[in-house]
């Protein structure tokens, strides 16, 4: 995946699509792994950001049909800049909800003001894919027990410099699925965490062993399908 230098706008920093580093883009490409094939699928990529995430799929990977939403201006115009989506609009349209065969919502829940409302017109999307970062990770682990952290779920002041209200812990993410799902029809039929830190992102790409430590995570099972300590939750949801 190429990487986009992050543009010069005071509000890119409060859109998680936003690449700010190496360990993100690292996360990019963990996220994509995670959703699947979709180049027989129309996809409608909810907070896509600057759209570079799509940008390093190979022909055969690339959606069918590729719709972004992204209420930053600046940001739209760079993601249709990449020449991936075929549309990019400042809001979720019904139609377009409708006529997807996978949305996505990657890095985006821990923004909204309220979760379950942001879901709700999601009801009848046939597979929904999300993810948001892990109160459970093995790195906040480590924070917590360095009392860096008071609580795993603390916000600190560099969450709240990027926008984020809320950390899900690994349950608690997955209780509010099904609650979703109680009311949408939809079931979980994927559920687990990707990427994998021992520190900070800084400290992360001073080791410059990111990618070897992600691999080596998921072949030990600390993340990956049903293992709860890896950098971020993600859950595939489908229609029943």
């Amino acid at each position: 995946m190429d990487h986009v230098p992050p543009p010069s706008n005071p509000h890119v920093d409060h859109i998680a699509q936003q690449p700010m580093g190496p360990i993100e883009s690292l996360l990019r490409l963990e996220r994509l792994r995670r959703l699947g094939p979709v180049h027989d699928k129309r996809v409608l990529d909810i907070g896509c950001g600057s759209g570079e995430v799509w940008c390093g799929c190979v022909a055969d990977q690339r959606p069918l049909e590729l719709i972004g939403v992204e209420p930053d201006e600046s940001l739209r115009a760079l993601a249709a800049a990449t020449g991936a989506f075929a549309r990019v609009g400042p809001v979720v349209l019904p139609a377009d909800v409708r006529q997807a065969d996978v949305v996505v919502a990657m890095g985006v829940l821990e923004h909204v003001d309220d979760p379950m409302v942001f879901l709700e017109p999601l009801i009848r999307a046939t597979q929904i894919f999300v993810t948001v970062p892990n109160a459970d990770s093995f790195h906040r682990w480590v924070g917590l027990e360095l009392g860096l952290l008071s609580r795993l779920d603390e916000l600190q002041a560099h969450d709240h410099a990027i926008g984020h209200q809320r950390y899900f812990g690994y349950d608690s993410f997955r209780a509010m699925l099904n609650q979703f799902c109680a009311a949408s029809g939809h079931q979980v039929t994927a559920y687990g965490t990707l990427g994998f830190k021992v520190g900070s992102n800084s400290q992360m790409v001073q080791l410059g062993t990111a990618a070897t430590v992600f691999s080596v995570a998921n072949q030990l099972g600390l993340a990956g399908i049903d293992a709860r300590h890896g950098s971020e939750c993600y859950a595939k949801l489908t229609l029943a």
